[in-house]
């Protein structure tokens, strides 16, 4: 195909005022015959055109992938770094309370469970 367009290219390069038309002539003659190599060309890299394209789809359906993984690991990452602050900031709290109170508060609670715990058992 490509010696059929250098002959193309020299023919046009060629034309002259005094043979203008016998090389007009010969160039479409060229050119007519060369057409049908293209399109069987064109023909044969269309596969690889819908392969290209698939790759292509497939990449960016993997890089988004990636990314909405990479989203959802730094958002597991923040929640696992809130969860491990969580019992300091409440054993801070806890500790902020008076020792007297926290200890009334404890005793009340324990009196709750122990309520809570009679209830079930009448219930069986």
């Amino acid at each position: 195909m490509t010696e059929e367009m250098t002959l193309i290219k020299s023919e046009i390069s060629s034309i002259g005022t005094f043979n203008a038309q016998k090389k007009k002539e010969d160039v479409l003659q060229k050119f007519n015959a060369w057409i049908p190599l293209y399109n069987s060309f064109q023909a044969q890299l269309e596969p690889f055109k819908r392969q290209i394209k698939e790759t292509q789809d497939d990449n960016r359906y993997l890089h988004e992938k990636v990314e909405r993984q990479s989203w959802n690991i730094q958002h597991y990452k923040v929640n696992a770094d809130n969860l491990q602050r969580q019992p300091w900031e409440y054993e801070e709290f806890i500790e902020s309370i008076p020792e007297d109170y926290r200890k009334q508060l404890q005793q009340r609670f324990e009196r709750l469970q122990e309520q809570e715990q009679a209830l079930e058992i009448e219930q069986w």
